[in-house]
C-alpha cells in the first residue's frame, strides 16, 4: 500500500490553507515538514523527541502566561536541523511551550522558545478559559515517531500518522449511536441534579456541558497516556452489569478491584457539584447554556476544572499499568489491571467503520493487530453492551463495540481535538 510522507503533507497543507497568513513556498514547506519528521525519529537521552513548533516572527511581549506569551529569544539563532530540534525538545512541554522558527533569506532558523501557558492545552478540554493563540501562524506538533499534526493557530489542518494523511473529521464521540449508549447516564445526572436542588427550582443544564466535560476527561487521560509512551485499554460497561464482575467470572480477572464507596463515584459527584453551582450562578435562568458556562469566571468552577483535570491524571495512571481499566458509563472506577480471559472464542474478522455512524463499513482480518486489540475484540464479541477504547503506544486509538451484531471499530477518535466551540 502507498504511504504518505512530508512532501505529500506539504501539498495537502497548501491545498487546505485558507488563512490570511501566507505559507512558505512549496519547497520550503516540504523542508520544514521533512526536518520535523526526521527529528521525530530520533531520541534525546533515550527519550522520544516530542515538541510543538510555530513558524512565527520573534515576539516581544510585556506579559507572559496566562495573559500573553513568554518569549525567550536566543542571542544567536540556531540552525534548523533535526539534531537541533531534538536537543531543544526537553525544554518545551508540547502542551505549554513551542519552539519559535522563522524563515530568513538563508533558510529556516530557530530563534527561541515561546511559553504559551497551560490554557492553550486546557482550552482543548474545557474551552472555558480564554486561550492566547499564536495568531494564525503555521504550527506543527510532533506527537510520536513519524507522527506530525499541522495547525493554523489552534485549528487543525492535517495529521500524518502511520504514513497516512487525514484531515479534521467528525469524531465518533459526537455520533448518535454513542449518545444513545450514554442516554441512561444523562437521565441519572438530571435526577441527581433535581435531588440536589430541593430548596429551589432546579435550573436546566445544557447537556452539551456535561457531555463535553466527560469527553474532555477521556481525551485528557488518553493524551497523558500517549505522552508517557504507554498503551492501554479502557472497558466501559453499563452500571447494571457491574455485578457480573464482583466475583470470579469467565470474562475478566480483576487484579485490583476497588471497594464500593463514594470515592469510586467521584466523577459523578464532580458533575453534580458543577450542575448545582451553575444553578446558583444563574438562578433566574430557565436553562444554563454552554456559552454561559464558558464565559463564567467563577472561582468555584475554576476549582472544579482543576478537579476534573486531576481525575484525568488518576485515570491515565491506572491505564498505564498492564491490563485494562474497568469503569461504568458514569465513569465510576471499578478496577484496573484487568486481564481478559485468553480462552474466549477467537474473532478472525472485524468491521471497520468508515464514518462515525458506521453507515458504511469494510471487513478486516485481525491478523495484523497485537494481543491487546485481539483480546478486546474477543471480549466485545461476548458482551454486546461493552464499549472499549484501545490505545497503542504510538497514541492511535480505536473505539470498539458490537454494532449490528458485528464487532466493529472506529479509528477516528482524536486526542485533544474536536470539543465543540
Amino acid at each position: 500500500m502507498p504511504f504518505d510522507y512530508p512532501p505529500d503533507l506539504a501539498r495537502y497543507t497548501a491545498a487546505h490553507w485558507n488563512q490570511p497568513n501566507r505559507l512558505p513556498p512549496q519547497s520550503r514547506l516540504t523542508e520544514l515538514f521533512s526536518c520535523c519528521y526526521q527529528a521525530s525519529l530520533l531520541t534525546e537521552e533515550l527519550h522520544p523527541v516530542l515538541f510543538r513548533l510555530a513558524l512565527v516572527e520573534p515576539i516581544d511581549s510585556p506579559q507572559g502566561p496566562p495573559w500573553g506569551h513568554h518569549c525567550l529569544r536566543f542571542a544567536q539563532s540556531r540552525p534548523f536541523t533535526p539534531a537541533a530540534l531534538a536537543k531543544l525538545s526537553p525544554t518545551v512541554d508540547s502542551e505549554r511551550s513551542v519552539i519559535g522558527v522563522n524563515l530568513s533569506e538563508s533558510g529556516f532558523e530557530i530563534w527561541g522558545i515561546i511559553n504559551s501557558g497551560a490554557r492553550w492545552a486546557l482550552s482543548q478540554y474545557s474551552r472555558r478559559l480564554p486561550a492566547q493563540a499564536l495568531a494564525d501562524s503555521l504550527a506543527i506538533a510532533v506527537t510520536a515517531p513519524g507522527c506530525l499534526s499541522v495547525y493554523a493557530g489552534s485549528r487543525l489542518i492535517a495529521h500524518l500518522i502511520g504514513g497516512k494523511i487525514t484531515g479534521p473529521t467528525p469524531e465518533v464521540l459526537s455520533s448518535q449511536w454513542l449518545e444513545q449508549v450514554f442516554l441512561k447516564v444523562r437521565y441519572e445526572l438530571e435526577d441527581l441534579h433535581v435531588a440536589a436542588c430541593q430548596n429551589c427550582p432546579p435550573v436546566q443544564i445544557d447537556v452539551k456541558i456535561t457531555r463535553s466535560l466527560s469527553q474532555a476527561t477521556l481525551r485528557r487521560a488518553l493524551n497523558l497516556l500517549r505522552k508517557w509512551g504507554h498503551g492501554g485499554s479502557l472497558l466501559i460497561i453499563p452500571a447494571e452489569q457491574s455485578h457480573l464482575f464482583e466475583a470470579e467470572n469467565p470474562f475478566l480477572h480483576l487484579q485490583h478491584r476497588f471497594v464500593d464507596s463514594q470515592s469510586r463515584r467521584l466523577y459523578r459527584s464532580l458533575l453534580t457539584q458543577l450542575m448545582r453551582r451553575l444553578g446558583e450562578l444563574f438562578p433566574e435562568s430557565n436553562r444554563v447554556e454552554w456559552e454561559d458556562y464558558r464565559a463564567s469566571q467563577d472561582s468555584q468552577l475554576s476549582e472544579l476544572d482543576e478537579a476534573f483535570e486531576e481525575f484525568s491524571y488518576t485515570l491515565a495512571g491506572l491505564l498505564a499499568m498492564d491490563g485494562a481499566v474497568l469503569m461504568t458509563q458514569g465513569l465510576e472506577l471499578l478496577a484496573f489491571g484487568a486481564e481478559i480471559a485468553g480462552n474466549l472464542p477467537a474473532v478472525k474478522e472485524v468491521e471497520v467503520a468508515l464514518d462515525i455512524e458506521a453507515a458504511a463499513t469494510r471487513t478486516e482480518s485481525t491478523l495484523g493487530v497485537g494481543t491487546r486489540h485481539r483480546s478486546v475484540y474477543r471480549l466485545c464479541a461476548q458482551l454486546p453492551w461493552l464499549l472499549a477504547l484501545v490505545q497503542s503506544q504510538d497514541g492511535r486509538i480505536r473505539m470498539v463495540k458490537q454494532y449490528n451484531g458485528n464487532v466493529t471499530y472506529w479509528d477516528q477518535f482524536g486526542v485533544g481535538t474536536g470539543i465543540p466551540s
